[in-house]
């Protein structure tokens, strides 16, 4: 009777270790897709302009240099929302990396 007790809580013990790294691996890998995001961008309006988007890793966002006061929405590795200070949303979405900004209503194409 007592071998048996011992081997249940080892066995409930060997059960949480291994969730826990289990938890910890997945949370790794989460946060190197989300390192994705981070540096910075370029991109073309339809003016032809070149513009500059850098995000830092604390989800801080500017725009040509000019920081943009925003507030984490939600971060995923399969996009990253911001609102901004007028209230509008601005999306990157990693599967085409891609920028839409809600106040011009166009998504922008981002590259390196």
């Amino acid at each position: 009777m007592r071998k048996k007790i011992i081997y249940v809580l080892f066995a409930f013990i060997a059960t949480l270790a291994g969730n826990k790294v289990l938890q910890h691996k997945k949370k790794e890998a989460t946060n190197r897709q989300l390192a994705n995001y981070f540096g910075t961008w370029f991109f073309t309006d339809d003016m032809q302009k070149k513009h500059t988007l850098t995000i830092t890793n604390a989800y801080d966002f500017s725009l040509d240099q000019q920081s943009l006061e925003t507030m984490l929405v939600e971060a995923t590795p399969e996009k990253l929302i911001v609102r901004d200070q007028y209230g509008f949303y601005l999306i990157v979405s990693s599967k085409e990396m891609t920028f839409y900004d809600e106040s011009a209503d166009t998504t922008y194409l981002l590259y390196k």
